[in-house]
């Protein structure tokens, strides 16, 4: 009799401890879940917002205004890596407990998750590159009009006219 609730107490531990591993692999999936939508919901406003700002074109204050947000989003991307590495560490832990389809499906998400974000810094270095050298042009452009245009206003506001000389 003492052999047998020796063997049902052993039985029952081993029962809990595989409810726990079962609990634990439960809440693995959970975090990295949560995890994967953070980071893809990040990702997917930065783009969003990139779009808004990533073609240099138009005037002064566009473009500037354009280069700032772009500054802002470059500035969030160390935000942005954190989400990005959470998850990758979240679905390290995930994959061991998770069966052939599951493990294949999480593979992708990362897959996907790491080349659009690999393809979301660089369309954002490329784009705050150009709207840099837009901006630079268009300073250049306007130091050589400025010295024309002071030209101009000298001659206009040198001194009296000969109305003669104007006149034919």
């Amino acid at each position: 009799m003492h052999l047998a609730r020796v063997r049902q107490l052993m039985e029952l531990d081993s029962f809990q401890a595989a409810i726990a591993r079962s609990e634990q692999n439960v809440s693995d999936h959970a975090q990295y879940q949560d995890s994967y939508k953070a980071a893809s919901d990040w990702l997917n406003v930065q783009r969003d917002r990139l779009s808004t700002c990533s073609e240099a074109s138009g005037d002064k204050h566009t473009l500037i205004s354009k280069l700032d947000r772009a500054q802002e989003l470059f500035n969030s991307l160390a935000d942005g890596g954190a989400k990005i590495d959470a998850c990758v560490k979240n679905s390290e832990v995930t994959l061991p407990n998770t069966g052939a389809n599951g493990q294949e499906a999480i593979k992708q998400e990362m897959e996907s998750l790491k080349h659009n974000w690999s393809q979301h810094q660089s369309q954002l270095t490329d784009s705050k590159a150009q709207l840099e050298t837009a901006i630079n042009e268009w300073k250049v452009s306007y130091a050589f009009q400025v010295p024309e245009g002071k030209k101009n206003m000298s001659r206009n506001t040198s001194g009296p006219r000969d109305e003669q000389n104007t006149l034919s």
